[in-house]
């Protein structure tokens, strides 16, 4: 984790090739910006999925890049757009909070996160599931189509 922060606080130009080639390829036990990325992805899934069901929300998503140093602006804006997602739907009884802050950050709050997301996800999707449903059931029942 200590290389992590080391080559964290170097600029990207400053790192040597072999620094390079670490951070990119994800150094064991540390956030990247492949984490940053891969989570901002699923955070845009899930806005245009909530919007599929009427929700909408509003995120700052950011492509994070090699050269870019998370400072806590950046990341408070990170994990802000998980909470907003977290707070636009109902969540499990089980389903973490997001962390306050990447001070302290570790393996538990990546997984928090990714549990977060997981769980949205699949309430997210089972209630878009049932709400199509309901509509082809009751277009059946029915017999009315308009279209």
């Amino acid at each position: 984790m200590y290389e992590a922060i080391r080559l964290n606080n170097l600029k990207w130009s400053n790192m040597t090739p072999q620094e390079q080639e670490s951070y990119l390829n994800g150094l064991k036990g540390s956030y990247t910006i492949n984490d940053f990325n891969r989570v901002s992805s699923i955070v845009e899934e899930l806005v245009d999925l909530l919007l599929s069901i009427g929700i909408r929300v509003t995120v700052n998503i950011r492509e994070w890049k090699h050269e870019d140093i998370p400072d806590d602006n950046k990341t408070q804006e990170y994990l802000d757009n998980i909470r907003t997602l977290r707070e636009a739907f109902r969540v499990l009884p089980t389903t973490p909070d997001v962390p306050d802050n990447m001070e302290h950050f570790n393996f538990e709050s990546a997984n928090n996160i990714e549990q977060i997301l997981f769980d949205l996800h699949l309430l997210i999707d089972s209630t878009k599931r049932n709400k199509d449903l309901s509509w082809c059931l009751g277009i059946a029942h029915t017999g009315i189509y308009v279209g």
